[in-house]
């Protein structure tokens, strides 16, 4: 085992496969995180685990089930409650999405917090 989620801001209930990229794994959780509605993490090889988006505030959509998606150096996901755009059917992250650091942010809430 990589790293064993703890139920509470660290995520809990991963769902769907991780997404492999330069090295490192990228997934998502169900639950947990800030808001309790789910988290999109990256994890080391090594088993050291960091929350990159806390889901569930924003309107970003709420427990993301599926596979992180690499489309051009950027992850997005989709949710299967809340989002501004969409309510309560599930949307995906098209204004909140979730890149892999290159010399970017690696998230829009980061990018807003400095």
């Amino acid at each position: 085992m990589l790293y064993g989620f703890k139920g509470g801001s660290d995520g809990e209930d991963p769902r769907a496969p991780l997404t492999a990229s330069n090295g490192t794994l990228y997934g998502t959780t169900a639950e947990g995180g800030e808001d309790s509605d789910g988290t999109v993490f990256s994890a080391s090889t090594a088993g050291n685990e960091r929350v990159l988006h806390n889901l569930g505030s924003g309107g970003d959509g709420k427990n993301p089930y599926g596979r992180l998606t690499l489309l051009k150096g950027t992850f997005y996901a989709t949710t299967v409650n809340g989002g501004k755009y969409c309510g309560s059917l599930g949307c995906g992250i098209p204004n909140a999405p979730v890149r892999h650091p290159a010399g970017r942010a690696a998230t829009r809430a980061q990018a807003r917090s400095g």
